[in-house]
């Protein structure tokens, strides 16, 4: 295909209900059902037709992010040429946007209402609740609360205020925050590690423009704060 050329791609899911599928292409985004995304889920026996407008020249992959899959060779190769379509002498300039990320942990409850585990779930034998196996925290059971790490955006580079959600967003409960940019900008994310191990965080999909391949993520250690930055 060539630069700026409309390609439609036609897409089905074969196989039993296992065989789910997660599309990926590298390169270039496609269109589908109003947004932009470089990624579909396709199921077995469901077909979906995805737009793409490519502005990368080069060789790409076109693969499935199941690991099973991908390992046995569900891979292919797509290729954009110039085809006299150069880029624009000058590349469209936007802000910097800046977020403050802290990795933290926190216990957070699996079942919050227990009602309908206790209720619905278990046998006409009441030594067979399995509401009481997962609910109850006793000698021998953790219940339904777990320590898990999330990430949290907070005001300023002292972490030290939570930045509130914003209407609309408050369904992300243990979702990170929502990272919002336009073409052009340049985001810079001062990750934060508080937690007790080390953790990092990375943009799925960024990548370096020369080379094709995903930008290094660095391993971050408790109590440590590196800064990084990758093109929107």
């Amino acid at each position: 295909m060539c630069k700026k050329d409309r390609v439609s791609w036609h897409m089905i899911g074969m196989g039993s209900d296992t065989d789910m599928h997660g599309v990926y292409f590298q390169g270039n985004t496609i269109h589908l059902r109003g947004t932009h995304r470089d990624s579909l889920a396709l199921f077995p026996h469901v077909s979906t037709t995805a737009f793409m407008q490519p502005d990368r020249a080069g060789i790409f992959r076109v693969l499935c992010s199941t690991l099973y899959h991908f390992t046995r060779g569900m891979n292919q190769m797509y290729e954009v040429s110039s085809c006299g379509n150069k880029d624009p002498s000058e590349q469209p300039y936007g802000m910097i946007r800046t977020f403050y990320i802290a990795a933290e942990e926190v216990e957070w409850d699996y079942a919050p209402n227990k009602n309908w585990e206790f209720e619905k779930q278990h046998s006409d034998r009441g030594w067979e609740r399995h509401g009481d196996i997962f609910m109850n925290h006793t000698e021998n059971w953790i219940g339904s609360q777990y320590k898990k790490v999330v990430y949290r955006e907070y005001t300023n580079g002292e972490f030290v205020e939570i930045k509130a959600q914003p209407p609309g967003e408050e369904h992300l409960a243990l979702l990170g925050p929502m990272i919002h940019a336009e073409v052009g900008d340049s985001v810079l994310i001062i990750f934060m590690n508080k937690a007790n191990r080390p953790y990092s965080i990375s943009a799925h999909g960024v990548e370096d423009m020369e080379s094709g391949k995903g930008l290094p993520v660095p391993v971050t250690k408790p109590g440590n704060l590196p800064q990084r930055s990758a093109p929107s």
